[in-house]
């Protein structure tokens, strides 16, 4: 009897070591995109918002296309395969980061991480539009409680926000949302048909590719020496600590430790925006901002019920 209770000992043991595993590589993700407001305001204060943006992913292909090649990830064969790889690239690797960053540079890093937490209902609702069905009564209260929320941090001042949140700079990071939520349809649709890596790292490379001639016109606009440490560190992370390194822990924690475990983690990311901004940026978290936090983060939580 000894030697079954040792096996089961074991295999606790390597039951609690995974789950351990899968927690750390899907938090890693969780923190690094609930850094991106604090390090996209960091760098667009060292260079042009739009150079910042292009450069997020475009610099992100010394990576991806090696990995692409190596593994041998295979392109689209049909025309619907590439239109689908044309809007994901399109929309998810260009119009998001650029918008994103622009917007970065006209309002604060809380308001920001806030907007970005509405994703999952944007992306839903984007989805049901594509598919042409309904969503049930949760989804539409849990939306609209969301978006209560968000109305009121982009047309309701808070003071203690000072002049650094504006209602433009919220409307492109609105916008910049939207743009992923469209493209994260058309890159599901693509990994449904091709794989997850081939449509999310492919994406990365025609982005990248198309926007390298953009990026070499705009280059000479920029004074490189005069970017600091914490601006190279803010581009380091967003070019490969959030497009490469985020994007591989967050499908692996996904495919290890289930969706329905996991994903539920994503509830955490707004909190560490907020606390990321206060601690690295110095920002307040006003009485008005965490209550609209609180009601962003429970139409989401609405919404996403099963």
């Amino acid at each position: 009897m000894a030697i079954p209770r040792e096996r089961a000992a074991h295999a606790g043991a390597e039951a609690r070591s995974d789950a351990v595993l899968v927690l750390a590589f899907a938090l890693l993700p969780i923190l690094l995109f609930a850094l991106t407001p604090v390090t996209t305001r960091v760098i667009v204060r060292e260079i042009d918002p739009l150079m910042a943006g292009l450069m997020r992913t475009a610099g992100a292909i010394v990576v991806t296309l090696p990995l692409a090649l190596a593994l041998r990830l295979r392109l689209p064969r049909d025309r619907e395969g590439w239109r689908l790889l044309v809007l994901n690239a399109a929309l998810t690797f260009t119009m998001f980061p650029v918008l994103f960053a622009l917007g970065g540079e006209r309002t604060s890093a809380s308001h920001a991480g806030l907007i970005m937490a509405s994703t999952p209902i944007i992306t839903g609702l984007c989805a049901a539009v594509v598919e042409g069905r309904r969503p049930r009564p949760a989804w539409w209260i849990g939306c609209t409680v969301a978006f209560a929320g968000e109305a009121v941090l982009v047309l309701l001042r808070d003071p203690g926000q000072g002049a650094g949140a504006s209602v433009a700079g919220d409307l492109l990071i609105l916008g910049a949302c939207f743009g992923s939520g469209m493209g994260y349809v058309a890159g599901a649709r693509l990994g449904s048909r091709e794989g997850v890596w081939s449509a999310t790292f492919w994406a990365i490379n025609l982005a990248s590719l198309a926007q390298l001639p953009l990026i070499a016109l705009c280059w000479g606009g920029t004074d490189w020496s005069a970017v600091d440490l914490a601006g190279w560190a803010a581009l380091l992370h967003l070019t490969y600590g959030v497009t490469v390194i985020a994007l591989v822990a967050w499908v692996w924690a996904l495919a290890r430790g289930g969706i329905a475990r996991v994903a539920v983690l994503q509830f955490a990311q707004p909190a560490f925006a907020l606390g990321l901004a206060a601690l690295l940026l110095g920002e307040r978290i006003t009485p008005a901002l965490a209550l609209t936090a609180l009601c962003i983060l429970a139409g989401v939580v609405i919404a996403r019920r099963r």
